[in-house]
């Protein structure tokens, strides 16, 4: 009987894992420019061994410019990072086991991606799901908690947002968690060790965070044998240490001044101000994460370093998605301390006699409140899905209006691609349709206006029936300097370029333009 259930579970586990890889490669060319990045930096890995992607570095030499008419009407608009390697603005090291080991099964990079992203959303269910089971919680717990993971707008964002690395540090710190309350296991702090090593590669971010959470669990884990308890410290400094002189010694980043004293406290004092963007944003990311702040409260020890790992969200400020920006990286770092404090603060609940007669109806006010918050509030990361995992799911069925809308997109994109005769030539355009580029094997490509005087071919964007000059630009900024920009573009642009090809998908009018001069 035992022997049928674990192959019962090795294959369910099998086809959990394909449904959510079949699932993200569907989403793939509706992603943007990160999601790119993050495939063709695997298949640059998996071809030539280095982390020169200049579809990740595309964006970065518009972080160069301030965002007026003057400065990018006299700009040369170079791509200057295309020869950089990735590793000064990420430590991505993680990428080398991915590609090496994809490459076994696949040269299909943006599907070694999906299953990447498929393992670690299914670990951190199955990491949650062990840790219920030590906690000795019932079926009924069991599946309260799977709901609210499922209604958690952070944890949602994760599964059906935006390719990122940083994604593997939930799975690997909430099993670095199992580990911990595994103690009686001899070889649960090899495994700890190991999985901080992983953790290190995954990120110079999520080096520092697993240093920092195996150096804290270890500082209250009196009870463990002095050596094993030491060797944790030891990693966990360890990691620390590569993550200040990666950043001292190699790190270029573009939002160095953001973490200066100077910058977090004037975030802080606009905190305060409940009139400024920064307060309602923070306001909000304190809503949607109350719920499990509730479970996680009578759970000291977890609570504190939920408070230090949420503090970066809090006290920085990179335009806003750090705080509610839930399909992007910036919200991979709490969750694993929340998700399973909130279990340990649920089991001390229980622990109490007037508590545990209500636990059922505390986990259900909890789900009810998390269906609530998270309602339209995971953003569009694209201009045709909203990435709500339960709607993403309509783009595996046939019949489905999402599945029949996707695919008219991708004839519509492929008729216009074929247009473009060389073999991978420069293209400069849009982060949206960056995807769809490097599924089609284009890895040569900048983002518009970058590329703008030398580029083979601009892939534009404009709305459908709007003047032709009102070019969609990836830049934020007043609309009046938008529409300088925009006309000013639009004239350097016509006479070195010939409109070869154009398509309306959705409301968006695509023209694909080849440099003649």
């Amino acid at each position: 009987m035992t022997k049928a259930r674990n192959i019962f579970g090795v294959l369910l586990a099998l086809a959990i894992v394909f449904f959510l890889a079949e699932l993200n490669y569907a989403r793939f060319i509706h992603m943007a420019g990160d999601s790119a990045g993050y495939v063709d930096l695997i298949k640059r890995v998996s071809l030539f061994g280095d982390m020169r992607s200049q579809v990740f570095a595309a964006a970065y030499p518009l972080f160069d410019l301030t965002k007026t008419a003057e400065v990018f009407c006299s700009n040369a608009l170079v791509s200057k990072y295309e020869n950089s390697s990735f590793f000064q603005w990420h430590s991505y090291a993680i990428v080398f086991p991915i590609a090496w080991v994809g490459k076994i099964f696949t040269n299909n990079y943006a599907y070694t991606a999906a299953v990447a992203n498929a393992l670690a959303a299914f670990f951190t269910f199955f990491g949650t799901f062990l840790i219920a089971r030590k906690n000795q919680m019932d079926w009924m717990e069991i599946v309260f908690f799977l709901l609210i993971m499922l209604t958690f707008s952070p944890l949602v964002g994760s599964i059906s947002g935006q390719y990122y690395f940083d994604r593997l540090f939930i799975p690997a710190a909430i099993f670095y968690f199992y580990f911990y309350l595994q103690r009686d296991c001899k070889f649960s702090w090899l495994i700890s060790i190991g999985i901080i090593i992983f953790a290190a590669l995954v990120s110079e971010r999520s080096a520092l965070m697993i240093g920092v959470v195996a150096i804290y669990l270890a500082v209250w884990d009196t009870k463990n044998n002095p050596k094993f308890r030491y060797g944790t410290i030891f990693f966990g400094f360890a990691a620390i240490a590569y993550y200040v002189i990666w950043a001292k010694f190699i790190q270029d980043s573009f939002y160095a001044d953001t973490t200066s004293l100077s910058v977090i406290v004037s975030n802080v004092k606009q905190i305060f101000d409940f009139q400024s963007n920064i307060s309602k944003l923070t306001v909000e990311l304190l809503i949607i994460l109350l719920p499990l702040i509730i479970l996680i409260a009578p759970a000291k020890k977890y609570i504190i370093l939920f408070a230090v790992l949420l503090a970066p969200n809090i006290l920085l400020n990179v335009g806003g998605a750090e705080k509610t920006g839930y399909l992007t990286h910036y919200h991979s770092y709490y969750i694993p301390v929340l998700i399973v404090g909130a279990m340990m603060g649920y089991v001390e609940y229980k622990n109490n006699v007037m508590a545990s007669r209500y636990r059922y109806l505390l986990l259900f006010i909890v789900l009810v409140f998390n269906a609530m918050n998270i309602h339209g509030r995971l953003f569009a990361v694209g201009p045709t899905l909203t990435h709500s995992f339960s709607g993403d799911v309509g783009l595996l069925v046939e019949s489905s209006n999402i599945r029949k809308a996707s695919d008219e997109r991708s004839i519509k994109f492929n008729e216009l691609l074929s247009n473009i005769k060389e073999d991978n030539p420069t293209i400069s355009t849009n982060e949206f349709t960056m995807p769809i580029l490097v599924l089609k094997g284009f890895t040569h490509i900048r983002m518009f206006p970058i590329g703008l005087y030398d580029s083979d071919y601009l892939l534009l964007e404009s709305a459908v029936g709007d003047d032709p000059a009102n070019i969609i630009l990836p830049v934020y900024g007043a609309a009046k300097d938008l529409k300088e920009i925009s006309n000013c573009m639009f004239l350097k642009l016509k006479d070195k370029y010939k409109e070869v090809g154009a398509q309306d998908i959705g409301a968006i009018k695509y023209r694909l333009m080849k440099r003649i001069i």
